[in-house]
C-alpha cells in the first residue's frame, strides 16, 4: 500500500520518463600507445650500435653546440634516463621495473628507486627491453674489464664490475661546465662534485676513490677527511690534485661538459655509486633527489645544500655584497616611448648608479637575467664616474661602443636582473613580478623599489628628472595637442555629465582648429589607436576637450560628447595620444591614482602633478602635489593582548611628521604629533597619518589593541571617525533629522540616516581565534539590507577600494572556499532573524552546497566598532560582479565588467536586463510544450539551475521570495543565487506550493514575475525534472537528518559567544534555544504538508508520489 493516497483530478497524470544520467567516473579515451614501454624501446633494441647516452641526448634535446635541451622546455622539468648503479640482484631489479612507464608527452624520463649502489633501469623499459639494457651495460663493462673473455683480472687493477650495496656516501650533484656558479679558493670556476653522508654517523673518506675512468691509474683516492652525519661535501674536479688537512679537496681529473660516467669506488675497485652525466650547459648541474633516486638537469644548483630551490635562493642571497657602491637603479622591461637607442628602436634597458666617491672600471663585470648564469654578459673596458648613471640596453644586440647592448632581453614579468663583479660576487640582485609597458621599476628616494609610470634613464628617479623627460617629450610634439589632465577614480558627478565617469582632458595649445579625425587615445602604448576619434571630430583653438573613459565607445559630434572603449585604472597606467598614422606624440604617465584627485600638467610648471582639486575644461592652476606619503608603520600589530605594548610609529619617507589620535577621529596635522613610543595596557585604538610638504597626506593607519577579552571565533575590528557613525546629521547608525515616524523609518535614500547609501572610510582588522592579526587595511563601510537597517544591530558592508589604499581583501576567511582575494564582504547581523536564531540564513543557504546554485559562504565572527564590543555577526561574501566572476572562474576584466546581475524583477546591479527581458517576452508569447521553443529558452537559461533554485525556495518555506538575484556571464546562461532567507520557515500556515507557483506572481503582493517557471512547468519533461529535483533535494541536502546536523553544528559555534551578544543587544539563552527549536520543528515538520500540497497541485497519483518521494524521510 502506498503512503500517498490517489487523488482524482482532471489533469492528465505526469509521466516520468527515464532521465539521462552522467557517469562521473567516465573519462575520455586517449592514445595510450605513446606511454607504452614498447613505443619507447621499439627499434632501439634492434641496433647493435645502441648507446644509452645517444638515447638520452635525443630525449633531453642535446645538440651539437652543447646547448642542452634548448628546444625541450625548462631544464628543471627534465630528468635523465641514465641512473646510478643498481644492486647486484639484477633479476629482481628487472622485474620490479617491468611495468613502469615514462610519459612521452611530459618530456620526462625518471629512473626507478634504488637501494645502495647498482644500476637503475630507466622507467619506461619493459621486462625484455630491461634485460637487453642490462646485458648491454654488462657487455660494455666486460669489454673494459675482460670479464667473459677468459682473461683473469686482478682485483686491484681496474673496476671489478662488482657492485656493493649500502654505501654511506652518495654522489648527489655534479657540475661539468662551471662558468660563474661556484669559485674555488683560488677564485677559479672549476667542475665540482657534491657527495653526501646519508647516515646518522660521521664517515671518513679514507679508502674511497673517485674516477671518470674505468682504469685504475686514473682513480683519485680521497683523503682521510670526515663527512659529518647527514652532511654534504663539495669536491672540486679541477685537476689540481690536492686537499685534506682542512683544505678543499681537488681531484686529479676534470669532468667533460659533453657527458661521461662518474664512479665512486672502494679501495678494492668495487662500485659504490655511479652517475652517467649528460651533456650540461654552462652553470647547469645534474642533481639527484635521494627520495625518488631521480636525476634532473637544473640551473638551480645547490653545492653543499639539499637540491631544493629554496637553498639556491639562499646561496645567491649569501653572495650579494653588503655595501656595494655600484647598484642597479632602474629597469625598463617594455620600452615603448621612453628612450630610443642609436638605431631609433625602443628596447629594454638597465640603469646602473655609482653611489660611491670613486670611479669604477667595469671591465669584466657581469649583467644577467638568469641567476644561474650571473656572467651572461660582461662589460668592456668602460668607467662609471662617482655619482653617475649608466644606461645599458638589454636588446640582445650584444654591442659595445658609445652605447652598450647586452646579449639578452628582459621579461616583463616574474624575472630578475643580476650585477656581478669580475670574481662573480653578486653586487645587486633585483626580482620583479610585473613591469607595465612603458613603465619602469626603480629605486625611489628612500632606496625602496617601486613601479614608475615615467622612466628617467640616466637620471635620478625624482620628480625633477621626470620633468626633464616631460620637457623632452613635449618638445618633440609638433601637433600642438596635449594630454593635459585625467581623473581615474571619479566618485563625484561632473557638471558636464551626471555620471561618475573617468575622464581625460585634451588641450589644443595652438590658435587654429584641429581636426581630430583618426587621432588615437589609449591606455596601452603597444596599441596607441585603441580608440579613435570619429570623422568630423574637431577641437577649437585654446580649447580643453573632456573625453569620458567610460568603456561605452560612443560619441555625439553635436555636443562634443566622446566616450572611449576603455576605462582608466586607479593602479596606474600610461595614457597616450597618437596621430592617425599611429605615431605617439604625447603621453600621460600616471602612477597610482587616488579618489577624486586628478593627474596632469600644471600651467607654468614642468613635469606632472597630482591636482587635489580637479579642473576639467579649465586651466590647471589648483593646488598640486608630487605624490602621496607612504603609510605609517606600527611596530606592534593590533590584536587581542595580555601584556602591555610599547608602540613605535615610523614612516619610510624622508622629511615627514607623524600625527596620531586615540579617540578614533581621523588624524590630521592638527592631531597629536608623534614624538616617542606610545604605552598601551588597556583597550586602545591608535590611528596615525604621515604628513610632508608638497605631498598628499598618507593613508590613515588604524590599529586596535583589545585587553581583557577572549573569543572562540575570529574578531573583526572596524574603526572610523565617530561622526561617521553617531553624528545626528551624518552618522549611519542614527535616525537623523529626516527619519519617518513609523518603522522602518524610511526607504532607500529617503528618511532615516541608516537608509542612506553613505559610504565612509574606515580601518579594518581581522584577528584569528588566537587574537593574532591576519589582515589590516583601509576600506569603505556602508549599511546594507532592507528593513533590518531599522534594527538596533545593523549589517555593515565592507568594501575594498583602491581609493582607500587596497582594491581587495587579500585573505580567505571562508575555510570551504579556495579563493585568496575578495573585493567586498558583509558582516550580517542576521537580518530580521537577529532577534531569534541568528543562524537561520547561514544554515539554510548552506543547504545549496553542491547543487550548482550560488550561495554565500558564512563565517561567524565577533565585531568591535571603534574599540567597543558590537556583538556576533555572520561574515558573508558580498554578491556582486566580482564574487560571481570568482565562482564562475572568470578573470578577464572586460568579461567581469559585462556580467549581467539583476535584483528583484528588473533592477540592474550590473550589466543589462535586456537579455532576460527578451526571454520573458518569448515565454509570454510561445508555448514551451513545443520542443523548439523549449530549446530556445534552454539555450539562454540554465534550466536545471533555475528549477533547483525554485525548489529550494519552496522547501525552506520562504515567505520573502522577492529577495531574488540572478546573473549571466558573457556567453553564458542565466543562473540564480540562493540568498537572504531571514524569513524562511517562520509562518508555516501557507501552502508554499501554491504561494510560489501562481500565475499572478509570488512574494509580497505577488509582485514578482512567475512567467518563466509557469511556462517551463507546462512541459511534461520539465515538470518531471522539477519533481525529481525536489525529491533528490529532500532525500539529500534538505533531508531532516542533514538539516538537524547543520543547525546543531552552527549552534555549537555560536553558543560560547551568546552571553556577550545577549548582554549587548538583549534576549536570553532560553529564548534563543526556544527560537532554534521552533525553527527546526517548522522546517523538518514541513515536508509532509508540503508533499500533500505538491500532490494536490500537480494532480499526482499515489503511485507517482511513491515513485518520486517514497524514500523521503519524514521523521
Amino acid at each position: 500500500m502506498s503512503q500517498f493516497d490517489d487523488n482524482n483530478y482532471d489533469r492528465d497524470p505526469a509521466r516520468r520518463p527515464a532521465r539521462y544520467q552522467r557517469d562521473d567516473n567516465a573519462r575520455r579515451a586517449g592514445p595510450d600507445d605513446y606511454d607504452s614501454p614498447a613505443y619507447d624501446d621499439y627499434d632501439r633494441n634492434q641496433r647493435d650500435d645502441y648507446d644509452p647516452r645517444d638515447d638520452r641526448r635525443q630525449d633531453e634535446g642535446y645538440d651539437s653546440d652543447g646547448d642542452y635541451g634548448r628546444s625541450h622546455g625548462d631544464y628543471s622539468q627534465r630528468t635523465s634516463r641514465a641512473q646510478t648503479a643498481r644492486p647486484a640482484q639484477r633479476s629482481s631489479s628487472r622485474a620490479s621495473h617491468s611495468g613502469q612507464r615514462t610519459s612521452a608527452r611530459s618530456g620526462q624520463r625518471s629512473g626507478g628507486r634504488r637501494s645502495g649502489g647498482g644500476i637503475v633501469l630507466p622507467r619506461g623499459i619493459g621486462l625484455a627491453a630491461g634485460a637487453m639494457a642490462v646485458l648491454l651495460c654488462l657487455a660494455i663493462a666486460f669489454q673494459y674489464l675482460g670479464i667473459g673473455t677468459g682473461e683473469t683480472v686482478a682485483a686491484s687493477s681496474n673496476i671489478t664490475g662488482n657492485v656493493i650495496e649500502g654505501s654511506p656516501i652518495r654522489i648527489t650533484e655534479v657540475m661539468t661546465s662551471n662558468s660563474s656558479a661556484l669559485a674555488d679558493e683560488d677564485g677559479d670556476y672549476v667542475d665540482w662534485i657534491e657527495i653526501k653522508n646519508i647516515t646518522d654517523q660521521p664517515v671518513s673518506l679514507a679508502g674511497y676513490l673517485l674516477s671518470d675512468s674505468v682504469t685504475k691509474d686514473k682513480f683519485y683516492p680521497l683523503p682521510a677527511v670526515t663527512v659529518p652525519a647527514g652532511s654534504y661535501m663539495v669536491i672540486y674536479a679541477s685537476g689540481k690534485s690536492r686537499g685534506g688537512d682542512g683544505q678543499n679537496i681537488h681531484t686529479s681529473f676534470k669532468l667533460s661538459s659533453s657527458g661521461e660516467t662518474l664512479y665512486l669506488l672502494d679501495d678494492m675497485s668495487n662500485i659504490l655509486d655511479l652517475v652517467d652525466i649528460p651533456a650540461l650547459g654552462s652553470n647547469y648541474s645534474y642533481a639527484r633527489d635521494l627520495t625518488t633516486n631521480t636525476w634532473t638537469v637544473t640551473d638551480k644548483y645547490t653545492p653543499g645544500y639539499p637540491n631544493e630551490e629554496q637553498y639556491f635562493e639562499q646561496i645567491l642571497a649569501s653572495r650579494v655584497a653588503a655595501d656595494s657602491a655600484l647598484i642597479i637603479n632602474e629597469i625598463c622591461a617594455s620600452n615603448k616611448t621612453i628612450i630610443a637607442d642609436e638605431d631609433g628602436e625602443y628596447v629594454d634597458w638597465i640603469e646602473l648608479y655609482n653611489s660611491g666617491s670613486e670611479a669604477i672600471n667595469l671591465k669584466g663585470y657581469g649583467l644577467s637575467d638568469k641567476s644561474g648564469k650571473p656572467m651572461l654578459w660582461t662589460f668592456p673596458d668602460v668607467t662609471i664616474e662617482p655619482g653617475a648613471y649608466l644606461v645599458v640596453y638589454a636588446s640582445s644586440k650584444s654591442r659595445t661602443g658609445a652605447q652598450l647592448h647586452t646579449n639578452f632581453s628582459l621579461g616583463s614579468e616574474k624575472s630578475e636582473v643580476l650585477l656581478t663583479d669580475p670574481k662573480g660576487q653578486i653586487l645587486d640582485h633585483v626580482y620583479y613580478d610585473l613591469i607595465p609597458q612603458d613603465s619602469t621599476y626603480g629605486r625611489d628616494e628612500t632606496g625602496n623599489w617601486r613601479v614608475f609610470a615615467q622612466g628617467t634613464p640616466g637620471y635620478a628617479n625624482t620628480q625633477q628628472a621626470m620633468a626633464i623627460f616631460e620637457q623632452n617629450l613635449s618638445a618633440r610634439n609638433t601637433t600642438g595637442l596635449f594630454l593635459e589632465e585625467a581623473l581615474a577614480s571619479n566618485t563625484n558627478e561632473t557638471s558636464a555629465n551626471p555620471e561618475s565617469y573617468d575622464w581625460l582632458e585634451l588641450y589644443n595649445s595652438t590658435d587654429a582648429t584641429i581636426s581630430l579625425e583618426g587621432y588615437g587615445l589609449s591606455d596601452d602604448p603597444s596599441n596607441p589607436r585603441k580608440w579613435q576619434f570619429p570623422a568630423g571630430a574637431t577641437i577649437a583653438p585654446g580649447y580643453r576637450l573632456i573625453v569620458y573613459c567610460s568603456g561605452q565607445d560612443t560619441y555625439d559630434l553635436d555636443n562634443s560628447d566622446y566616450h572611449t572603449n576603455f576605462n582608466l585604472s586607479s593602479s596606474g597606467e600610461i595614457l597616450t595620444l597618437c596621430t592617425p598614422d599611429g605615431t605617439i606624440v604625447d603621453r600621460l604617465p600616471m602612477d597610482a591614482q587616488y579618489a577624486d584627485v586628478s593627474f596632469g600638467r600644471v600651467d607654468d610648471q614642468d613635469g606632472f602633478f597630482y591636482l587635489t582639486t580637479p579642473t576639467p575644461g579649465q586651466p590647471n592652476t589648483s593646488a598640486v602635489s608630487y605624490g602621496k606619503v607612504s603609510e605609517v608603520s606600527f611596530s606592534v600589530e593590533g590584536g587581542i593582548k595580555t601584556d602591555a605594548v610599547t608602540l613605535e610609529l615610523s614612516c619610510s619617507d624622508p622629511n615627514t611628521q607623524i600625527y596620531y589620535t586615540l579617540d578614533c577621529t581621523d588624524p590630521t596635522s592638527a592631531a597629536t604629533p608623534y614624538t616617542g613610543p606610545i604605552q598601551i595596557s588597556s583597550t586602545t585604538v591608535v590611528r596615525a597619518v604621515a604628513v610632508r610638504d608638497g605631498y598628499m597626506d598618507s593613508f590613515i593607519h588604524s590599529a586596535t589593541y583589545l585587553y581583557g577579552v577572549s573569543h572562540t571565533m575570529p574578531v573583526i575590528s572596524i574603526v572610523t571617525d565617530p561622526d561617521n557613525l553617531f553624528d545626528y546629521n551624518t552618522g549611519i547608525m542614527e535616525m537623523g533629522p529626516n527619519a519617518e515616524e513609523e518603522f522602518p523609518y524610511g526607504s532607500r535614500n529617503t528618511g532615516a540616516n541608516f537608509w542612506m547609501d553613505w559610504e565612509y572610510m574606515a580601518g579594518f582588522e581581522y584577528f584569528d581565534v588566537d587574537g593574532q592579526q591576519v589582515l589590516q587595511q583601509n576600506i569603505g563601510i556602508a549599511l546594507v539590507g532592507q528593513y533590518s537597517r531599522a534594527e538596533d544591530q545593523k549589517s555593515i558592508g565592507l568594501y575594498a577600494r583602491l581609493r582607500y589604499g587596497t582594491a581587495t581583501f587579500d585573505f580567505n576567511p571562508f575555510p570551504d572556499l579556495n579563493f585568496s582575494q575578495y573585493h567586498a564582504l558583509v558582516v550580517r547581523a542576521s537580518g530580521q532573524d537577529g532577534k531569534y536564531t541568528r543562524l537561520r540564513d547561514a544554515v539554510l543557504t548552506s543547504l545549496a552546497e553542491g547543487t550548482g546554485v550560488y550561495y554565500q559562504e558564512a563565517t561567524p565572527v565577533i565585531v568591535y566598532l571603534n574599540g567597543q564590543y558590537w556583538g556576533h555577526y555572520n561574515l558573508r561574501e558580498r554578491i556582486n560582479k566580482w564574487s560571481i566572476a570568482q565562482h564562475e572562474g572568470i578573470t578577464d576584466e572586460n568579461q567581469i565588467e559585462n556580467i549581467d546581475l539583476i535584483k528583484g524583477n528588473t533592477r540592474v546591479l550590473n550589466g543589462s536586463y535586456d537579455s532576460f527581458k527578451e526571454i520573458l517576452e518569448f515565454v509570454g508569447s510561445h508555448s514551451l510544450t513545443d520542443a523548439d521553443n523549449l530549446q530556445w529558452v534552454a539555450d539562454r537559461v540554465d534550466i536545471e539551475n533555475y528549477l533547483t533554485y525554485v525548489a529550494m525556495e519552496m522547501l525552506v518555506a520562504n515567505t520573502d521570495t522577492g529577495n531574488i538575484k540572478f546573473y549571466r556571464v558573457p556567453g553564458g546562461k542565466w543562473k540564480w543565487i540562493f540568498y537572504d532567507l531571514d524569513w524562511a520557515s517562520f509562518d508555516m500556515s501557507y501552502n508554499y506550493v501554491q504561494r510560489y507557483l501562481n500565475d499572478e506572481g509570488h512574494g509580497v503582493s505577488r509582485a514578482f514575475s512567475n512567467r518563466l517557471i509557469m511556462g517551463l512547468l507546462e512541459n511534461d519533461s520539465v515538470r518531471d525534472q522539477f519533481l525529481t529535483i525536489l525529491a533528490d533535494l529532500m532525500k539529500g541536502n534538505f533531508s531532516n537528518q542533514n538539516i538537524r546536523a547543520k543547525v546543531e553544528e552552527y549552534k555549537a559555534l555560536l553558543e560560547p559567544e551568546m552571553a556577550g551578544q545577549f548582554e549587548k543587544w538583549g534576549s536570553s539563552f532560553e529564548s534563543w534555544e526556544k527560537y532554534i527549536n521552533t525553527f527546526l520543528s517548522n522546517i523538518t515538520g514541513h515536508k509532509k504538508t508540503f508533499l500533500e500540497d505538491l500532490q494536490e497541485y500537480f494532480g499526482l497519483s499515489g503511485e507517482q508520489m511513491t515513485a518520486y518521494f517514497g524514500e523521503v524521510d519524514m521523521s
